[in-house]
């Protein structure tokens, strides 16, 4: 305010600097008018390194089925954001009753492997590891990624599955199934796993 300087009626400055992530007013009521809401304080601790104030990680646990009443579109384009973040094993975890209600069959436990990767690729293959590479094929269309996404995660599991080593036939081997970048992706994802 001209005369009066900062307004902060709801203390987001203090969240702010506490690196607090906290719904203004009754959560429940502000998810309940937007559901991507959720998904949204959740890209932001995990792209952020913010922690979720507890009230807030209630009314989230609570209202997470309700984003499948939101398009999935919209639901990807936070996720991708999400997945790239450096805090984002511990979010994946603590709120895997959230991501199951678009991506169920997911091992949500496992994703700490691949927190510091900010690659989408590698980043979506770490956490679909465990799926056959139909499966994996399938979670990607369901979040409507690019064709050029979804075969690169496809590529990158099938790979895994083959159980190619980082050996110099292994490294060869890999380049003419996958070419040169797809090769550092996957050799990224062998480093990490």
């Amino acid at each position: 305010h001209p005369q009066i300087g900062l307004v902060d009626p709801f203390h987001g400055q203090r969240d702010l600097n506490n690196k607090v992530i906290r719904c203004v007013g009754n959560s429940q009521k502000r998810f309940a008018e937007d559901a991507l809401r959720i998904l949204r304080g959740l890209r932001f601790a995990a792209t952020l390194g913010f922690s979720i104030h507890p009230f807030t990680a209630k009314a989230i646990h609570k209202l997470g089925d309700t984003l499948s009443c939101v398009a999935i579109e919209r639901i990807s384009a936070e996720f991708c954001k999400l997945i790239c973040g450096h805090q984002k094993g511990q979010i994946l975890r603590e709120y895997a009753d959230v991501f199951k209600v678009f991506l169920p069959n997911i091992d949500y436990n496992n994703v700490s492997v691949c927190e510091t990767i900010d690659d989408l690729v590698i980043s979506l293959a770490v956490l679909m590891v465990n799926l056959s590479p139909e499966e994996s094929k399938e979670a990607c269309k369901r979040l409507r990624l690019s064709n050029r996404v979804t075969e690169d995660v496809v590529l990158l599991i099938r790979c895994c599955d083959l159980a190619i080593e980082r050996t110099q036939s292994g490294v060869l081997h890999s380049l003419h199934l996958l070419g040169p970048e797809l090769t550092r992706k996957f050799l990224r994802m062998q480093i990490i796993n």
